[in-house]
């Protein structure tokens, strides 16, 4: 199962997440284009990311705007913030992935899988190509 904390995959059963100490809860999303039949009937897996019925992306879910409210809509925002201003730095596509992978490892205290000074040089070179 994934976490709704830190969307790590524990065992199916798991009670409480081994990361944050925090309670798991089994979660559903509804779609949130109000014109598709799975409109708010909360059947989509948490980990669903678009509507299987009309396509969609699914928006905020009712996960973000009950559960941890304002830690949960601050992180949607700042999601937002930070991809417009890449979008708007020339950069066109990202491995999510990765990218989530390193923010998790900033966040966490953890020791990153490049050093900040390695970091810096990529990018540097990255937006040099973009430049020219």
């Amino acid at each position: 199962m994934t976490c709704i904390h830190c969307n790590g995959e524990h065992p199916d059963g798991s009670k409480f997440c081994p990361v944050t100490g925090r309670e798991i809860m089994q979660s559903f999303k509804s779609c949130t284009n109000p014109e598709c039949d799975l409109y708010g009937r909360n059947e989509l897996p948490f980990e669903a990311k678009y509507c299987p019925k009309c396509g969609r992306i699914i928006g905020l879910t009712d996960r973000m705007r009950n559960n941890d409210k304002v830690v949960s809509r601050v992180s949607y925002a700042l999601g937002m913030s930070i991809a417009q201003n890449m979008r708007n730095s020339g950069i066109t596509s990202v491995n999510i992935d990765d990218f989530i992978v390193g923010a998790k490892a900033i966040f966490a205290g953890a020791r990153p899988a490049i050093s900040f000074q390695d970091a810096a040089e990529i990018l540097d070179k990255y937006f040099a190509k973009l430049k020219a």
